[in-house]
């Protein structure tokens, strides 16, 4: 069973990373647009 788990697991973890890049790249779009908003946000 760990060998089938294992792949799936990995794949899910880039899978994520991948999402969380694509969020922080997207937060930064919106703080170059917004900076003042973010600032608030942030603090």
């Amino acid at each position: 069973m760990d060998p089938v788990v294992s792949p799936g697991k990995s794949s899910a973890v880039g899978t994520l990373r991948e999402g969380t890049e694509r969020t922080a790249r997207l937060i930064a779009g919106h703080a170059a647009d917004h900076p003042l908003e973010h600032v608030s946000w942030m603090t």
